[in-house]
């Protein structure tokens, strides 16, 4: 259900919820994803890359979770059925666009 909420949730480090359904405005330039993802995601890559903290992102479209650390996606948690959540490693996503020499 979190998913079709818009707009992000800021929780400090003490794990209190301090903002919900906020924009995050933070520059896309120095951030690659592969090609698919959407803005949530894009938004999450980028706060991760200016500042030290975590970006927890949960897709819309099917509910797996990614975390985004330093502009990179480091976890995926996928949904097979409602039953069985599957978590694996995650190898760093080579993005097939890199747009940080713009």
């Amino acid at each position: 259900e979190i998913a079709q909420l818009d707009g992000a949730f800021v929780i400090s480090r003490d794990g209190v919820v301090r903002a919900a359904c906020r924009m995050i405005d933070a520059p896309t330039a120095k951030v690659a994803l592969s090609k698919g993802f959407g803005t949530r995601h894009w938004a999450g890559a980028a706060i991760s890359k200016i500042t030290d903290a975590l970006a927890v992102v949960v897709s819309q479209t099917n509910g797996s979770v990614r975390i985004f650390q330093k502009g990179i996606s480091v976890l995926l948690i996928e949904t097979q059925s409602s039953n069985l959540t599957i978590w694996r490693e995650h190898e760093k996503e080579e993005p097939m666009f890199d747009y940080s020499s713009n």
